[in-house]
C-alpha cells in the first residue's frame, strides 16, 4: 500500500513538471491578448501616417490602407481573393508583380499588429526550443516557420517569440527574411495596453551588429549590447469593434 502511495505522489510530482507545448502556450497567449473575439472584429490604426483597417469575420479577410501624398488620395484593398489599388477614386491596373508587392506590404504592417492571434493558422509550425532569461524576466522561447503552401510570399521567413511565463505577454521577437536582399531583426514590446479589451503594442526595432547570428540567439546578444536600434513601430488612433455573427463582410 505504502509502495503504490509513492508511485502514484512520484507520478502526481512528475505530472506537475511536464512542459507545457508551443500550442499550450501559445492559446494562453491569445487569451491574454484578448481571445476568440478578434477573430470577428474590425480595427483601425494609423501607422506612420498611413491608415489601415481590418475587418476579419469567420474565414474572411478585408485590409485596407489609405493615404494621400502630392500625386493624390491612394487607396489599398486586399481580401481573400484580390487585390485593388485606387488613386483618386479610380481604379488602377496593376502587374501581378506590383499587386503581390502591395499586398505584401499590407500584411506585413498588420501581420506584426495582430501577433499572436495569426499563430494558430493551418500554415504556420511552431515549437518550443528553450526558456530564457531578459533583464530578469523569465520566458519561453517559441520557433515559429511556415509551409509554402498557404504561407504567402514569405513562407521561408522564420521567428522566434520570446513569450513571457507570468503574463503571457509576446515581449521580445526576432525573425529571418529573404525579401530585398534579406536580413534580421529583433523586436522589443513597448507601451502595452488594452482598447476594448484588446492587448496592442509598439516596438522598438533591432538589428544585429553580426548578421551571422542566429536569431535563437538574440536574446543573449541583446543583453551584450549586440543591436542597433533601427526605428519604432508606433501605432496610433486604434480602434476595435467586435461584430455580431449575422452581419456581411462589407465594410
Amino acid at each position: 500500500m505504502k509502495k503504490l502511495l509513492y508511485i502514484s505522489i512520484s507520478f502526481f510530482l512528475l505530472s506537475c513538471n511536464v512542459e507545457p507545448t508551443a500550442e499550450q502556450i501559445i492559446d494562453k497567449s491569445i487569451a491574454h491578448y484578448g481571445g476568440e473575439a478578434i477573430y470577428n472584429s474590425e480595427i483601425s490604426f494609423r501607422f506612420r501616417d498611413i491608415e489601415y483597417k481590418m475587418r476579419y469575420q469567420k474565414e474572411t479577410f478585408q485590409l485596407e490602407r489609405s493615404y494621400k501624398d502630392s500625386t493624390g488620395n491612394f487607396k489599398d484593398l486586399l481580401t481573400n481573393t484580390s487585390f485593388v489599388r485606387s488613386v483618386n477614386d479610380t481604379i488602377v491596373e496593376l502587374t501581378d508583380e506590383w499587386s503581390n508587392k502591395y499586398s505584401n506590404s499590407i500584411n506585413s504592417v498588420i501581420y506584426f499588429f495582430r501577433i499572436p492571434f495569426h499563430l494558430n493558422e493551418k500554415a504556420v509550425n511552431k515549437k518550443m526550443i528553450g526558456e530564457s532569461h531578459i533583464k530578469g524576466a523569465s520566458y519561453f522561447k517559441i520557433k515559429v516557420w511556415f509551409n509554402e503552401d498557404g504561407g504567402g510570399e514569405d513562407f521561408s521567413d522564420v521567428y522566434i517569440y520570446w513569450v513571457n511565463k507570468l503574463n503571457y505577454n509576446i515581449d521580445y521577437l526576432a525573425y529571418s527574411f529573404e525579401t530585398n536582399g534579406g536580413g534580421k531583426r529583433f523586436r522589443e514590446m513597448v507601451n502595452a495596453r488594452r482598447i476594448n479589451g484588446l492587448l496592442v503594442v509598439d516596438y522598438i526595432n533591432y538589428k544585429p551588429k553580426n548578421n551571422n547570428i542566429l536569431i535563437e540567439n538574440f536574446d543573449k546578444y541583446f543583453q551584450q549590447n549586440g543591436m542597433d536600434k533601427l526605428s519604432e513601430i508606433i501605432n496610433e488612433n486604434i480602434r476595435v469593434k467586435y461584430l455580431e455573427e449575422d452581419k456581411s463582410n462589407a465594410y
